[in-house]
């Protein structure tokens, strides 16, 4: 996270990069965007709910394999955005590998960490601010899916949301996805 002193950041904002195309698909309230063929680093929690605690449990987990434990032993840039996949009874917490490593992903030492190759995918995008992943956002997931209207346009099992450092030093930026259904994450 970026310090009051205005220090550099260390995360690269990778969605930038990932984003091979964006539109806001004539609505002033969500964008539309293609996201490219990646890989992630992910760890799941089984029980479906989040808490701060276990929030803070599967960003640890996260952060050990971007700072060294892998096979190779490597620290690797950390990745923005951190995204919480959100099913019914079971979530995922994601950051993407570097694209320098995509070819050669190190494999996680840690047994609940894992690397999920993801294909190109299209995701219609809300932003907001003033929430925490482990609450979930339910409000602007709904506004997000009210916006888009017919249900039949996202997959409606799971939504995403990424969280971002904003501009403003300690101030988080984030953004609910649902996931197009011309392409499954």
């Amino acid at each position: 996270m970026r310090s009051a002193s205005s220090q550099p950041r260390t995360r690269q904002r990778i969605v930038d990069i990932a984003c091979s195309h964006r539109t806001d698909n004539n609505s002033k309230n969500y964008e539309y965007r293609r996201l490219d063929q990646s890989k992630w680093i992910a760890t799941n929690n089984m029980n479906g709910t989040i808490t701060a605690e276990t929030e803070r449990d599967m960003r640890r987990r996260l952060e050990g394999y971007f700072t060294g434990e892998n096979d190779a032993g490597v620290t690797l840039d950390r990745t923005l955005p951190v995204v919480l996949r959100v099913a019914q009874d079971f979530l995922v917490m994601l950051q993407m590998i570097p694209p320098l490593f995509h070819d050669n992903a190190p494999s996680p030492t840690d047994s609940s960490v894992y690397i999920q190759e993801v294909p190109p995918f299209y995701v219609f995008v809300r932003r907001f601010v003033g929430c925490s992943l482990h609450t979930k956002c339910p409000r602007d997931v709904v506004g997000l899916r009210n916006d888009i209207g017919n249900p039949s346009r996202y997959y409606q099992e799971y939504f995403l949301l990424a969280e971002f450092e904003s501009s403003t030093p300690n101030d988080l930026t984030y953004e609910a996805w649902l996931v197009s259904t011309e392409q499954a994450l």
